[in-house]
């Protein structure tokens, strides 16, 4: 906004670009030295008058040069900002250089950024679907070992407890032959026995 109102104090308003050699007339409107001289050239002799107040003159007064407007004018305006309209100079088209190569630079590295991200978020996402699946083999491998430990140790039990019947049926056949009294029929019964079990 501010930039609009300083291009409005430093254009001409008959040419309405920004003043060459300013001068401002007695009634205290400013114009270009040569706009002004070309309008009066125009009107009748004798007939000067402002062209913003219509106030007449007598007599060509003499243009008395505008030194702030000159100094503030004369600037020399490199560029205009398409945006805000705003004329810089050469130091403050440098600075403003600057500053879109930091804008354009920023852009870059937070391209860069997005697309290291985008690497590294593919990366782990990847680490954890292979550990993911690695976690699924070894519970497999885990539950198959324990159903082998499992079945070896029943068939294991099952062995014992047919060994178990078998030395519960001796001992329950010594202890019978340990109560008879006749050693004859003792080792008749344990040869029938024997002959049995084989």
């Amino acid at each position: 906004m501010a930039s609009v109102n300083l291009k409005a104090e430093v254009t001409c308003p008959l040419c309405k670009d920004i003043y060459t050699d300013p001068v401002t007339l007695t009634c205290g409107h400013s114009y270009c030295r040569l706009c002004i001289t070309k309008t009066w050239d125009n009107q009748e002799e004798g007939e000067s008058s402002c062209p913003e107040c219509r106030y007449r003159f007598r007599e060509r007064s003499e243009l008395k040069r505008n030194l702030r407007l000159c100094n503030i004018a004369e600037i020399p305006a490199v560029r205009t900002c398409l945006l805000c309209e705003a004329s810089m100079c050469e130091n403050h088209l440098g600075a403003e250089k600057r500053v879109q190569n930091l804008v354009e630079r920023r852009r870059k590295v937070q391209e860069k950024a997005a697309g290291v991200t985008e690497r590294v978020t593919a990366l782990i996402r990847d680490i954890k679907e292979r550990l993911e699946d690695l976690e699924k083999r070894v519970l497999s491998e885990i539950s198959r070992q324990e159903e082998q430990v499992s079945s070896q140790l029943s068939d294991l039990i099952w062995h014992l407890e047919v060994e178990k019947q078998k030395l519960s049926r001796k001992i329950g056949d010594i202890e019978e032959l340990c109560d008879m009294t006749d050693p004859l029929t003792v080792l008749q019964r344990t040869g029938i026995r024997q002959r049995r079990l084989l």
